[in-house]
């Protein structure tokens, strides 16, 4: 006997989006450096994705992934740098290798999905 309900809908899967071109404008994200923390410091990517790195401080700063050798130069106040996401599905801690900035405060956390 057929039934009325409904096909199940798998969740979660969104086809080709993401893929390259996928979406205009799309996969882009900033990071802004200043003394001394990120803002934010909580990032969510997906691999393929661009980030923008904004020294918004007075003293020179990175972004370096701290496992992965993913990383601008040292930006002086006012620079910025475009990075791109290559790297696999995970949780990063990114930090600025600069004297004591991640002793001060500078690291975070990036998640690939």
């Amino acid at each position: 006997e057929p039934t009325t309900e409904p096909a199940a809908i798998p969740t979660g899967t969104t086809g080709a989006t993401g893929e390259d071109g996928g979406g205009g404008g799309a996969g882009a994200s900033s990071v802004s450096m200043t003394e001394f923390e990120f803002d934010p410091s909580d990032l969510t990517v997906s691999e393929g994705d661009t980030i923008e790195v904004t020294n918004d401080g007075q003293v020179p700063h990175n972004f370096t992934v701290t496992d992965d050798g993913l990383a601008t130069e040292d930006l002086e106040g006012g620079a910025s740098e475009e990075l791109t996401v290559d790297l696999a599905p995970g949780e990063y801690e990114f930090i600025c290798t600069i004297a004591d900035h991640e002793a001060q405060g500078m690291t975070g956390t990036m998640t690939v999905e």
